[in-house]
């Protein structure tokens, strides 16, 4: 069935919705996911050069959904997969490595922690 071709330029315009409008979930997870941890890298850790990289997801993600819906139309749709190589991993295998590193990532959530409280702490002394 033809999506309306006004709800597709809507959610053409934010990454990765375009994409899950048009029923491709795991792709447009993939481009949305994607785009807020470049979003987030950028401005937490102050590197603009990263930000660099928005538009060409963006860019792709608008245009990706265009050429998704006239796949649909012509019968010739690939199937739904996450981008980047994340299709490689299925649930067991990610419940596997969650299991298996789970005190790593742990660890690396207290250290995010750590360094949030510190960086807290430095803005109020700084105050003073």
């Amino acid at each position: 069935m033809k999506k309306n071709g006004i709800l597709t330029l809507l959610f053409a315009c934010i990454p990765g919705a375009g994409q899950m409008y048009q029923g491709y979930m795991k792709r447009g997870l993939s481009l949305l996911l994607a785009f807020c941890l470049i979003l987030f890298a950028s401005t937490y850790f102050f590197l603009g050069a990263l930000a660099l990289f928005l538009p060409v997801i963006w860019l792709y993600a608008f245009f990706d959904s265009y050429a998704l819906r006239s796949r649909l139309a012509a019968g010739t749709a690939p199937e739904d997969a996450f981008l980047f190589g994340l299709s490689d991993m299925d649930s067991k295998r990610l419940g596997e490595l969650l299991r298996k590193r789970h005190s790593l990532i742990g660890w690396a959530l207290v250290v995010v922690g750590v360094y949030m409280l510190y960086d807290i702490l430095l803005s109020q002394l700084g105050g003073l």
